[in-house]
């Protein structure tokens, strides 16, 4: 081991969170290392998500800008309902980001998230 180097950070689990971390680290030039009990990154069954605001600002500024704006289905004003009716969630419009839900496949977020990690 020597002072003059640094061990990579080792982030456990390659789901969306992980790979978010992974990215934005190795941006900074930081070495990363990522562990998984999966083989792949791709989850087993693809599903839709939906990215408020926050997850956007958080997405584009690590370089995923384009990809979202190219994958991705903006929904505004958004509101979520279980499967019997009750409101999960729902937001008004805000000059910001207009709370524009950005609507994607989840393979293909952690496909581009995982791109070049380890």
């Amino acid at each position: 081991f020597s002072f003059m180097t640094t061990p990579p950070v080792l982030i456990i689990g390659a789901g969306i969170g992980g790979l978010t971390l992974g990215r934005s680290l190795a941006r900074l030039g930081i070495a990363v290392k990522i562990f998984d009990c999966r083989s792949s990154t791709a989850p087993p069954f693809d599903r839709g998500l939906g990215l408020w605001e926050n997850s956007q600002i958080c997405l584009r500024n690590i370089g995923l800008g384009e990809f979202l704006d190219r994958e991705a289905c903006f929904v505004r004003p958004a509101a979520y309902r279980s499967v019997d009716g009750t409101w999960l969630s729902s937001a008004s419009q805000s000059p910001r980001n207009q709370r524009r839900v950005a609507c994607l496949r989840q393979n293909a977020l952690t496909a581009v998230l995982g791109r070049g990690l380890d």
